[in-house]
């Protein structure tokens, strides 16, 4: 059996006030890149991390998936009904996939049995034994494009003129072109998703 790639994803959205939504995946890549990628996003920030694997723990995990017989078990779904790809929770949705791909072949699952599970806890648990290739790295999309004073990424040109607070109090208090009022505290001078007071979502 030569495994690629393993994947396992879940996501969730709620939608409570502000609502929330959150994902994470951790991928194997055991063909060319030879890597472990993991990706945690809660609302609009992103924790990555990433890790050189060796072939000798990518035939640890391949003999793992072996002796529990995941192909089995996830052919055995395919036949089946087909199974819901969303699951409803209280106030918005959640959902889970497992994919692998050997062979040249990619199966993939919206179930994840207990044996799968424990694939991608043995991935996590090599993670110490891999050399670090990015150690968590964080983006926050909301600071990056929506706050002014944040600095911008290479090649992004930020046309709006510098605004102190000085100038804020000196201007009228009825919010300008651009701007919205919270409806939860009040403050009135927003222009990002999100309040800068109380992180309320805007209306």
């Amino acid at each position: 059996m030569k495994l690629t790639k393993i994947e396992y994803a879940t996501s969730s959205y709620s939608s409570c006030n502000p609502p929330t939504s959150s994902s994470n995946s951790t991928t194997l890549n055991a063909d060319y890149e030879k890597s472990i990628y993991c990706l945690s996003t809660f609302n609009a920030r992103e924790t990555t991390s990433k890790y050189k694997i060796t072939d000798e723990l990518i035939e640890r995990v391949a003999k793992k998936v072996e002796d529990l017989d995941i192909i089995g078990q996830i052919a055995a779904r395919m036949k089946a009904a087909p199974e819901p790809e969303m699951l409803p929770m209280m106030g918005g949705y959640t959902n889970e996939s497992f994919s692998i791909t050997v062979n040249g072949c990619t199966m993939t699952s919206n179930k994840v049995t207990e044996e799968m599970r424990a694939v991608i806890r043995m991935i996590h648990d090599l993670i110490p034994e891999c050399e670090v290739i990015i150690d968590n790295l964080v983006i926050d999309k909301n600071s990056m494009f929506d706050d002014r004073s944040a600095p911008q990424p290479f090649g992004f040109i930020n046309m709006s003129p510098p605004t102190s607070q000085t100038e804020i109090k000196a201007e009228d208090d009825t919010p300008s072109d651009g701007e919205w009022e919270c409806k939860c505290c009040g403050y009135k001078h927003n222009t990002g998703k999100f309040c800068v007071e109380c992180g309320a979502l805007k209306p």
